[in-house]
């Protein structure tokens, strides 16, 4: 079965990753250009070009 990308799915799932995130500085810099990000990411999704940067941890 082939699953669809699109952009509502595509901004749910952004709501749930910055649930805790909202105040970060990373965070804002990417939601001062929300839209063009998430057609980015869509357009890359849809290509098979998307490749993930390196993500961050942090120990509380």
């Amino acid at each position: 079965m082939k699953k669809v990308i699109d952009l509502q799915g595509l901004y749910t799932a952004y709501c749930q990753c910055r649930r805790h995130k909202r105040r970060t500085v990373n965070a804002r810099h990417y939601e001062v250009a929300l839209l063009d990000n998430l057609f980015n990411t869509l357009e890359a999704l849809q290509n098979r070009s998307y490749s993930p940067t390196r993500s961050m941890r942090f120990i509380a």
